[in-house]
């Protein structure tokens, strides 16, 4: 015989040469994860392989290396490593050792573990309160450690977005304007921040934004007033404060800095102003008789940046006159005549004064001096007159008095003359006693300005006093008083002068009488501007209508029309920008201003007005067309002509100097309307006329001319016509883009002039699929001609709605003995969109390679595929999808089912041994106990089990024990027996200490019980569990409960009926998960059960104290099946315990809210594919491991 040696020269074989396993970074550690299987033909020790890792990636995997397991013995980490790759070797015993090796690929996939991550919890922006709509104001920075969906964030603002002034893009985090801004109304937002990832579950961070408005300078300067009225004494002296003009400006910073400045109304700087207060001061005298009042213009800047601000006020400062002149009489004497009848009392004359103080002029008080003639005389103390205080002396005689007038500080006096004339003599008389002329101050020398006349004819006349140089009059004999000077009427406004008249008959009759002579004034003064310039800042969003500046003019002329000022701009207002009151001399803002377009405007505003421009009209030739079937009064064209003069000298009328035909066209002179008038005919090709426009300026009116081309055209008798009169249609997708701009709500628009119909609004098939439009097109002949269509607009549905589940998860309960092809539910989706839905069983349960259950993939009927056995497993997890049918994506959903199988009694009780094999003592007595048989029933709702011996019993077999307790059972130890003979009988006995002699004194036993909780009762030979009474007895202290069997304290008065047991000290009453209840050791139950009060027993299924009921009093769940606590639901594993607010999914293996849909990420369309199935790892398990991936149909297209 030759015997052949093995030799190691074969290396081992792996059965795959790439391994991959695909886990979630949550995987448990010491899960297996893929099983390596390798083999040897060589023999012995050369073919006994042992499994080695390349590497461990720092102990992060493990591989039995007799099985061939690779376990994991490190958590994983997507956001540390997202794929390990190694190598597994199998290597042999041999000698030499001989190895192969195969490549193993782990991918981590990422879970939702890292929560987003703001970097600050308070940030802080500003934003100027001009900035545009859709300006940027904030980014916000979040960040997030994990990746795809789980790291997607999605950013809102939670609160302090008033009146929605920010937009949100709640992808990108951009924060820009939405509203416009203005920090006088908000000066600051505060933005709660959040950001959300959307991983299962999600996690959010929030974050404040502190949003500062900064401030723009855009407001004006607005005083409390636009006028102000202040009195000051004329006599206040240098530094006395006039008055407090205040402006507010609701800006802040250098914006609202003001300073003040006198700009007009103060050309010899009397005033000052301080530029920060905007007190107004005095700095030189005031003199009231030169200008009694002060009208200034006050200017209030701001200093902003980059353009400031500004506004006026007028300060009017009236002056409060001061006794500082005398008065005066306006002749140096005076002389009157009065007959020598006089009677007392009688008035002689009047002698009024003059007083520049104006104030002090009826505080005037008049008396008579105490020398001369006075007592014949009295004076009215208030209006000067002079009255006789008796009779007067015979005719012939003077009488000299002093006529005395104070004003309380200043007294004057004047002498008055009186000549005494008598009646009965020929003395001449003026007629009347005094005269009153009056003059232009702009006559001309030479001029007769009066005539005196007497009651005799035979006279001479001349002045009574010797006139100064510049006296203006002269009065020649014959009473002619001529004008031989020049005369003012702002100067002296009246003379008074004595003149006489001598008899040229006698003498010495001489009479007088006083002139006055009144000079009326004559337009001889200018206007003239309170400042000879003006200067303003003003802001570019000054409102329209805003007062500016008032112009203060003065004309020396006294109050009436030569004195009326008129404003007028006469230049510089390019656009018409300004414009200023003629009257008031406000000047306001007229139109909107712009700083980019012009930054400075010269006005040049003139007082009065002169024809000095003629009006043009805006174009040399005018053409316009006329259609020839129009009748009388058609409207053809307008003119338009301009002049820069203003009021009558810019007032245009309108005039046709030329017609080709009479009355073929007609005018309106104020409008410049040309229409057709009654001589118009249509058959005539063209007109040509001739116009002229003319203003009303005095003294002598302007004017312009213009030609007018007038063509007449056929009428228009056609209307447009559609390329498709009978209508259009088109069809568009319900997600076309849409831009552009138009009206709120408006969905379509159209362009007037190429009919291009746009979208400009968002389209939703589910809610309006067609729209019906209505275009009219309209030529632009005469008369308008227009047709109409319709356009319908289709909306074609896209399939943006995935397929919707009613509800998500489905729970169908079944017998195990519901035969195969039966329907068990119908599971079905809703989808708003026209589509169909296919429907897939995307995870189905096998018995061997069978597929226990179908899906109609029409009509989402769920059915049995084969017959299902509960004993097999109770409960079975599915997962359908439903796919629609859209194009060009199709869009899926799924739902977990989960089937639980009721249990029938079907399957009956099986003995662990099917033949059982026992030796006997052959002196064994009846009733011991030698052997013990079970059996076991994997039915849930099963009857308990009955033993019973059938077949022969008798014979051989007597004496053997004919029952067996199911329960306990005393195990017997055989030993040694020595007899001994006491007498003439066999006295046995047991040498061992331990055993005890048998009842039938043959036989040495030692009885004891396997189970440590039970005790051993040796009459009965059983074991019991504690507290039960042994053959009728308890332990001495404690008594038998007749309702329980159980021992309890007989020092205590607790009943024993199963409701209020008492146990011994140290132990609890416990009930377990068959209902029944003992006393069990405190030491051996869990730390929950020393908080058991008296009236409460421990559940062992639950881990709980309940209060003591009739049994049961705690909740349990048939086998396998498990308790959970919290919702007292029976689950297959305590893993499935997911709280009263959750549900658990086995697609997933996880928990998830009642929120969530229980589906695999990027479910359908897919199918599951497996990628590597790898053999059983332990033959006693009939589980596989299988590691799947989802392909999508798009994925499998492209190979990958």
């Amino acid at each position: 015989m030759v015997t052949i040696l093995d030799v190691n020269d074969n290396i081992p074989q792996l059965n795959s040469s790439q391994y991959g396993a695909v886990l979630r970074e949550d995987t448990p550690v010491d899960s297996i994860i893929v099983g390596i299987a390798a083999s040897d033909a060589d023999m012995s020790f050369n073919g006994e392989i042992v499994f080695s890792l390349s590497s461990d990636f720092d102990s992060t995997f493990t591989i039995s290396e007799h099985s061939g397991l690779i376990a994991l013995s490190y958590p994983l980490d997507f956001e540390r490593e997202h794929n390990y790759t190694f190598f597994v070797v199998a290597t042999d015993n041999g000698d030499p050792p001989l190895s192969n090796s195969s490549e193993v690929t782990v991918i981590v996939t990422d879970l939702n573990d890292n929560p987003p991550l703001f970097a600050s919890d308070t940030y802080t922006t500003s934003v100027p309160e001009n900035a545009i709509l859709g300006t940027s104001v904030f980014q916000i920075p979040a960040t997030d450690a994990d990746s795809t969906s789980n790291a997607e964030l999605r950013f809102s603002v939670l609160s302090g977005n008033l009146a929605s002034a920010f937009q949100l893009d709640e992808r990108s985090g951009l924060i820009s304007l939405q509203d416009h801004l203005d920090r006088e109304v908000t000066a600051g937002y505060t933005l709660s921040l959040r950001v959300v990832d959307q991983g299962t579950p999600q996690f959010t961070a929030q974050a404040e934004l502190l949003v500062q408005v900064a401030d723009v300078n855009d407001h004006i300067p607005e005083f409390s007033s636009n006028v102000y009225h202040v009195s000051v004494p004329e006599q206040s002296g240098m530094g006395t404060l006039v008055g407090v003009v205040a402006a507010t400006d609701a800006d802040t910073g250098v914006n609202a800095d003001l300073v003040y400045s006198i700009i007009a109304g103060d050309p010899d700087g009397i005033f000052s102003i301080d530029p920060l207060a905007g007190e107004v001061i005095i700095s030189r005298g005031l003199d009231f008789e030169s200008v009694p009042s002060h009208s200034l213009t006050v200017l209030v800047s701001d200093r902003g940046q980059p353009q400031s601000h500004s506004s006026t006020a007028v300060l009017s400062v009236s002056v409060l006159d001061d006794n500082e002149h005398p008065p005066s009489y306006p002749m140096s004497h005076y002389i009157v005549d009065v007959p020598d009848n006089t009677p007392p009392g009688a008035r002689v004359g009047s002698f009024p004064t003059n007083d520049s103080d104006t104030y002090q002029r009826s505080s005037l008080r008049y008396s008579l001096g105490n020398h001369g003639n006075a007592s014949f005389f009295s004076v009215d103390p208030y209006t000067g007159d002079l009255y006789t205080l008796s009779l007067l002396p015979s005719g012939g005689e003077e009488l000299f008095i002093s006529l005395v007038v104070s004003d309380g500080l200043f007294t004057v006096s004047v002498g008055v003359t009186v000549a005494v004339f008598p009646l009965s003599s020929s003395l001449p008389v003026f007629q009347p006693p005094s005269f009153i002329f009056s003059i232009n101050e702009d006559t001309s020398l030479g001029e007769v300005v009066g005539s005196l006349t007497t009651t005799g004819d035979d006279v001479i006349f001349s002045l009574a006093n010797e006139s100064s140089v510049d006296f203006p009059f002269e009065v020649s004999s014959n009473g002619e008083i001529n004008l031989i000077g020049r005369v003012d009427y702002e100067t002296a406004p009246t003379w008074l002068f004595s003149v006489r008249a001598v008899s040229t008959l006698n003498s010495s009759l001489v009479s007088h009488a006083v002139v006055a002579l009144e000079i009326d004034d004559a337009n001889d003064n200018p206007p003239t501007f309170a400042s000879g310039s003006y200067s303003l800042i003003i802001s570019e969003l000054t409102p329209v209508s805003s007062l500016l500046l008032t112009l203060t003019a003065h004309d020396l002329d006294p109050p009436g029309v030569n004195s009326e000022v008129e404003f007028s701009i006469t230049g510089g207002n390019e656009g018409g920008k300004f414009d200023v009151d003629p009257l008031t001399g406000e000047l306001i803002v007229a139109g909107l201003l712009d700083y980019e377009e012009q930054q400075r405007f010269v006005l040049n505003v003139s007082l009065v007005d002169e024809n000095d421009h003629a009006p043009q009209f805006t174009a040399p030739h005018y053409q316009a067309a006329v259609s020839s079937g129009v009748g009388e009064g058609t409207p053809v064209l307008t003119l338009t002509a301009e002049d820069p003069d203003s009021g009558t000298n810019s007032d245009l009328s309108f005039f046709l100097t030329h017609l080709d035909l009479p009355l073929s066209f007609a005018v309106n002179h104020s409008t410049g309307v040309v229409s057709t008038g009654p001589g118009f005919r249509g058959d005539v090709d063209s007109y040509v006329l001739l116009a002229a426009v003319s203003d009303r300026g005095s003294p002598q009116p302007q004017s312009d001319t213009a030609t007018i081309y007038i063509m007449v055209v056929p009428d228009n008798n056609f209307a447009p016509q559609f390329s498709s009169p009978g209508g259009y249609a088109v069809s568009i997708p319900e997600t076309l883009p849409f831009g552009g701009l138009g009206d709120p709500g408006e969905i379509f628009i159209i362009d007037p002039s190429t009919g291009l119909i746009s979208l400009v609004g968002g389209l939703d098939y589910n809610s309006v699929s067609l729209f019906q439009l209505g275009v009219d097109a309209e030529d632009g002949g005469t008369p308008p001609r227009n047709s109409f269509v319709t356009v319908n607009i289709s909306v074609a549905d896209v399939n943006n709605h995935a397929p919707l589940f009613p509800t998500s998860h489905y729970t169908i309960s079944i017998y195990e003995n519901t035969t195969a092809g039966s329907s068990i539910a119908n599971i079905t989706a809703t989808d708003p969109d026209t589509v169909s839905i296919s429907y897939l069983l995307s995870l189905n349960s096998f018995a061997g390679e069978i597929p226990l259950f179908s899906l109609d993939s029409e009509t989402g009927v769920l059915s049995t595929n084969s017959s299902v056995d509960r004993e097999v497993a109770g409960i079975r997890h599915l997962l359908v999808s439903a796919i629609d049918s859209g194009y060009p994506i199709r869009l899926s959903n799924s739902v977990p089912v989960t089937v639980i199988i009721v249990d029938l009694n079907d399957t009956p009780p099986q003995f662990d041994q099917s033949e059982y094999v026992f030796s006997l003592l052959r002196y064994l007595a009846p009733g011991v106990d030698f052997a013990r048989v079970t059996a076991t029933d994997s039915d849930l709702i099963g009857q308990p089990l009955e033993y019973d011996i059938t077949g022969d019993t008798s014979g051989a077999a007597s004496g053997l024990c004919t029952d067996v307790d199911p329960v306990n059972c005393s195990f017997v130890q055989f030993g040694s027996c020595d007899p001994r003979i006491i007498g003439s009988l066999y006295d046995p006995f047991c040498t061992h200490p331990d055993f005890v002699l048998s009842p039938e004194r043959f036989l040495c036993v030692r009885h004891y019980c396997r189970d440590p909780q039970l005790s051993l009762c040796l009459p009965s030979e059983t074991c019991l569990p504690p507290n039960t009474a042994c053959d009728g007895q308890c332990p001495p202290g404690t008594s038998l409960c007749p309702t329980t069997h159980l021992c309890h304290v007989t020092s205590l008065s607790e009943s024993c009926d199963g409701t209020n047991v008492t146990c011994l000290i140290g132990q609890i009453l416990a009930e377990g998960t068959d209902s029944t209840r003992e006393c069990r050791s405190l030491s051996t139950l869990p730390q929950t059960a020393l908080d058991c009060s008296n009236e409460q027993l421990y559940c062992t299924s639950t881990d709980e104290c309940v209060n003591i009921t009739s049994p049961p009093a705690c909740p349990y769940c048939p086998t396998p099946l498990t308790l959970c606590p919290d919702t007292r639901e029976c689950v297959p594993s305590p893993e499935h315990c997911c709280g009263s607010g959750g549900f658990f999914c086995d697609a997933l293996n996880q928990c998830l809210a009642l929120s969530e849909i229980c589906q695999l990420p990027n479910v359908p369309p897919v199918v599951f594919t497996p990628l590597i199935h790898l053999p059983n790892p332990d033959p006693q398990s009939g589980d596989g491991h299988v590691i799947s991936e989802l392909l999508s149909n798009r994925d499998k297209q492209h190979g990958q």
